[in-house]
């Protein structure tokens, strides 16, 4: 096993220790944003596996108004000290409740739906439990003929898609991935990034059952490594460090075990371990906190942290409802913060934002004033520097999340979000859920009864949106109902 690094750990429980009360509070005691303006600053992007870790995973607690949506004090300092010294948001959403679409959306500004990557890629769905994933892989009931056929959907991001990493890398950026790619066979090269290690899967560049804790380490150093090559090179960079899930409990050191073995002790089950492996994982990303304190380009950096979706399970985003694989909460909302100059310290933004939204942002910070008109997400630039408020330009007011697949005991569904509202669409049985979502994150009480007229109006919105982008749709199975599966059927068994 690999330990976690001493000094890093170190550095990061101090500034936990002063930031924690901030943080879990939903306080903001620096409101005023840093008068500090780069003109080509640097760009870390720390992209978290959500297999067992959702919104309330991390020591942080992401919206203030659910104060106990947060795990124990010491499971992600350095996830808290980003936090505290920088903005939070709590109603941050990835494209779907997958890692391909979510790391795709990421990279093009564009939603999962738009590009036709709506599910996982390399033969995942059966490794996974997915569609075609029996009961035994977690997934659904393979032996049962399903109501709906999935659309098939694109298992390799467009060549012809312009990335976050092509846009900065024509403005003069030096660009980087490591860990962790799973959106097609090509490498990040085919993409617009410089430097990276590899086309890689769940498993890593080793094709590994168990990546971590090695991998952790690995895509750290040569992070860390990249970074200094371009200081040295008096070059901006773009490093983008997607770490690996974790899938077993020997994936999780033994010393971060020993050392959260209070914590864990009350804890059952994967639960434990997971907690652990997000640990190991966040004493990595201090040590790229430490070398850009030593590198003294901190002041100069924005770092990003984001999740691709929620945890798995029904019952481990609380107060959330649903997890990966499902549009509720759970499976979408997940955890993203954002530090680096003119940012306020400590602050909850409430504006809805997307994985949509990184490449503008990105891309505006970094003083690019044009991006690709198929891009769908708006700038957070603003938003950012304005303490937590500020405009939004989206092409389309309303958020839409489009899922079209069986997965993880969730059928095919499709969201959109309006205002304080989320209307939420099953394909399986037809049924439409409305939720004030604001008011009632945990989506226990439907409204559709009650407000026929804005399920109505936002349905239209819904299906003018996925007709619009060509939104690829289940369609009925003509198999379905032939023995039994239907239990309205005269067939049935």
């Amino acid at each position: 096993m690999i330990p976690p690094n001493p000094t890093a750990a170190a550095f990061a429980f101090a500034l936990f220790a002063a930031h924690v009360g901030l943080v879990a509070q939903g306080e903001t005691k620096h409101p005023s944003p840093s008068t500090t303006t780069v003109a080509r600053p640097n760009f870390v992007v720390f992209f978290l596996e959500g297999t067992g870790s959702g919104f309330p995973s991390t020591s942080v607690t992401m919206d203030d108004t659910l104060p106990d949506a947060k795990a124990f004090a010491a499971a992600t300092p350095t996830i808290a000290r980003l936090a505290a010294d920088g903005m939070r948001f709590a109603e941050f959403y990835v494209s779907a409740p997958r890692c391909t679409p979510s790391r795709a959306s990421l990279l093009t500004g564009m939603s999962a739906a738009k590009l036709g990557m709506t599910y996982v890629n390399e033969g995942g769905t059966e490794r996974r439990g997915g569609e075609g994933g029996g009961k035994r892989n977690g997934g659904n009931e393979s032996t049962a003929v399903k109501r709906l056929i999935p659309p098939t959907c694109r298992t390799e991001l467009p060549a012809e898609v312009t990335t976050i990493a092509e846009l900065l890398h024509d403005a003069g950026y030096a660009t980087a991935h490591f860990g962790k790619w799973h959106v097609g066979r090509e490498r990040p090269s085919h993409h617009g990034f410089d430097v990276d290690d590899g086309a890689n899967t769940n498993r890593g560049p080793g094709r590994s059952e168990k990546p971590n804790p090695e991998q952790g380490v690995a895509i750290t150093d040569a992070g860390i490594e990249f970074a200094k090559k371009q200081l040295a090179a008096k070059k901006p960079f773009y490093v983008q460090i997607s770490h690996y899930g974790g899938g077993s409990e020997d994936e999780a050191t033994a010393e971060t075990r020993q050392a959260l073995a209070a914590e864990l002790r009350g804890m059952r089950g994967k639960t434990a371990w997971q907690a652990a492996i997000l640990r190991d994982i966040d004493d990595q990303m201090a040590r790229v906190l430490v070398a850009l304190d030593e590198m003294k380009v901190a002041d100069s950096t924005y770092v990003v942290l984001v999740f691709d979706h929620g945890a798995a399970g029904r019952n481990t985003n609380a107060p959330l409802s649903g997890g990966k694989g499902s549009v509720l909460e759970g499976g979408i909302r997940v955890p993203f913060v954002v530090r680096g100059p003119g940012i306020a310290r400590g602050v909850c933004c409430r504006v809805r934002a997307s994985t949509a939204d990184v490449l503008p942002t990105v891309a505006e910070l970094a003083g690019v004033t044009s991006w690709p008109s198929e891009v769908e997400g708006g700038s957070l630039a603003a938003v950012l520097r304005g303490n937590g408020k500020g405009p939004v330009a989206r092409p389309h007011e309303e958020l839409v999340v489009h899922f079209p697949h069986y997965d993880l005991g969730s059928g095919p569904a499709s969201a959109i979000f309006l205002g304080d509202y989320k209307l939420v669409r099953r394909y399986d049985d037809g049924a439409r859920m409305l939720f004030d979502v604001r008011k009632d994150p945990g989506e226990r009480q439907d409204l559709a009864a009650s407000q026929a007229a804005r399920v109505t109006e936002m349905e239209k919105r819904l299906d003018a949106y996925l007709k619009a982008i060509h939104a690829a749709m289940p369609t009925p199975n003509p198999e379905y109902g032939k023995s039994g599966d239907d239990p309205k059927s005269k067939n049935r068994k």
